[in-house]
């Protein structure tokens, strides 16, 4: 009976390993990659929906906002121009390119959508009316 609990513990144990290194693969891809998709909430009552993007460190010149075919797309660029000739010891946080997007509901009105970008965070403001197309201004 105990070599059956000794044959599983190594499965598991195999198992684990290689689960660690498809993880450190995906990893150096993604840093290779060198983009990022940013934390986000979307909240949503009778009459809105209100989305949220952490965006730390970028200001609203660096993001771009849009509506296409009822999908809200965020996206842009934390630039690593300015650390091109650092060497690291730790590098936890994310750098390059960023996307997001959100599938807004048929009643959302782009022409009345609204966003504003207050310490690093995105929020979008939707009122449920209409049908979604368009570009938003970020105020």
């Amino acid at each position: 009976m105990g070599e059956i609990f000794v044959e599983i513990e190594k499965q598991f144990s195999r198992i684990g390993k290689e689960f660690q290194t498809a993880l450190d693969r995906l990893q150096h891809e993604g840093e290779k990659l060198d983009s990022f998709s940013p934390r986000a909430d979307m909240l949503e009552t009778e009459t809105t929906i209100r989305i949220l993007v952490d965006l730390p460190g970028l200001t609203r010149e660096q993001v771009q906002l849009s509506l296409k075919n009822g999908v809200m797309i965020v996206k842009g660029e934390r630039a690593t121009d300015h650390l091109e000739n650092e060497q690291f010891t730790r590098r936890e946080r994310f750098y390059g390119q960023f996307y997001r997007s959100f599938a807004l509901p048929e009643t959302a009105s782009s022409k009345e959508i609204s966003a504003r970008f207050i310490n690093g965070v995105l929020e979008i403001t939707i009122p449920k009316t209409g049908s979604p197309q368009g570009d938003i201004p970020i105020s």
